[in-house]
C-alpha cells in the first residue's frame, strides 16, 4: 500500500527555517521531498505488486470446483510436465481450431512431427501439435488428455511456470546482456541506451517515423539480421537457457554443480537442446 505523505503548517515552518528561506520556498522544498519520497513508495509498491502476481499464480488452490478427482490426483505432475512443455517443446498449449484434434482421444493419426511433412498442410500442423504433446506426457495423462479439465490446468501450469522463470531471468538479466539490471525495470527509458537500441533494431528513435524492425538484430550474429542464419547469436541465448534449465548459479564462468536443490534442468532430465528451446529463449528475450 502506498503510503501518504502529510506535512502540517508547523512542520513547514520548521522546514522553511531549517533552510533559513521565506514559507513559499519552504513548502516547495517540503512539497519536493514528498515527491521524490512518493516517487520511491510507487516504485516499490509496483515491485511487490509484480511478486505478489507471481506468488498468487503459484499459490495452491483450497477448492477445485468441477474439476474430476483423477486429475486432482495428478495435479502435481501435471504442473511439473507443463513447464517444461512450455519451454522445451511448444511457447502455448496446442489449439487445433480446424481439426478439434485436442479434444480427439489418444492417440491422434498424425505423420512423424520430427519431419517437415508436419508443415505440409494446416490440418497435419495441428495434428502433430497434439501428437507432440501425447508424446510428452505418461499414457495415464494421454487418456485424460482430451478433456477441457486437462486443457485448463495445463494451459494454466504453462502459463504461471513461464511466469515464474521470467521473473527469475530478469534477476539476473545483467548476466546475460552484459547491461545494468537498471536498464531493464519497466520505468527505465530503454531507448535512450544505444545497446538496447541496436539490439531491438529501433529505427528513427524519438521521431514520428519510430520504429521495430520484424526481427531483433539481437538474435544474429555481429546484430546482422541475415535470415539464411537466424539464432546464431548464440551465447546470450545461451546464457537465457543456462538460467531457465540450471539456476542462476549456472551463469558463473567455471560453474561446476556440486549438490543443491533440484534444477529444472533436473527435474525435466534435460539432456540436449530442442528447436522448441531455441525459439523459446529467442522469444522471451522480447518479455526481458
Amino acid at each position: 500500500m502506498e503510503r501518504v505523505f502529510e506535512l502540517t503548517v508547523d512542520q513547514l515552518d520548521l522546514e522553511s527555517a531549517s533552510y533559513g528561506r521565506g514559507p513559499k520556498s519552504g513548502l516547495d522544498e517540503a512539497l519536493r521531498i514528498a515527491q521524490l519520497q512518493l516517487d520511491v513508495e510507487r516504485t516499490c509498491n509496483r515491485e511487490l505488486k509484480e511478486r505478489n502476481m507471481i506468488l498468487e499464480a503459484n499459490k495452491p488452490k483450497q477448492a477445485k470446483k468441477d474439476v474430476p478427482p483423477e486429475l486432482l490426483a495428478y495435479e502435481s505432475e501435471i504442473k511439473t510436465l507443463a513447464k517444461k512443455y512450455g519451454v522445451i517443446t511448444e511457447l502455448f498449449f496446442p489449439r487445433t481450431p480446424t481439426t478439434d484434434a485436442i479434444s480427439q482421444a489418444h492417440p491422434v493419426s498424425a505423420p512423424p512431427f520430427s519431419t517437415a511433412d508436419r508443415y505440409a498442410t494446416v490440418l497435419t500442423e495441428e495434428l502433430c501439435l497434439v501428437a507432440e504433446l501425447d508424446a510428452s506426457l505418461p499414457d495415464h495423462l494421454c487418456r485424460i488428455r482430451n478433456t477441457n479439465s486437462f486443457h485448463d490446468m495445463f494451459s494454466q501450469a504453462m502459463q504461471s511456470g513461464r511466469s515464474d522463470i521470467l521473473y527469475k531471468l530478469w534477476d539476473n538479466v545483467e548476466e546475460i546482456f552484459g547491461l545494468p539490471k537498471a536498464h531493464f525495470t519497466p520505468s527505465f527509458a530503454r531507448l535512450e541506451i544505444p545497446e538496447i537500441v541496436q539490439m531491438l533494431g529501433v529505427k528513427n528513435v524519438g521521431t514520428p517515423n519510430q520504429k521495430f524492425t520484424m526481427w531483433f538484430p539481437f538474435l544474429f550474429k555481429n546484430m546482422r539480421v541475415d535470415m539464411r542464419k537466424p539464432f546464431m547469436n548464440w551465447e546470450p541465448l545461451g546464457q537465457i537457457l543456462k538460467a531457465a534449465l540450471w539456476g542462476k548459479m549456472s551463469l558463473a564462468k567455471g560453474f561446476v554443480r556440486r549438490g543443491g536443490p533440484k534444477t529444472n534442468g533436473r527435474k525435466w532430465q534435460v539432456s540436449a537442446v530442442t528447436p522448441g528451446a531455441i525459439a523459446w529463449a529467442a522469444t522471451i528475450v522480447g518479455g526481458l
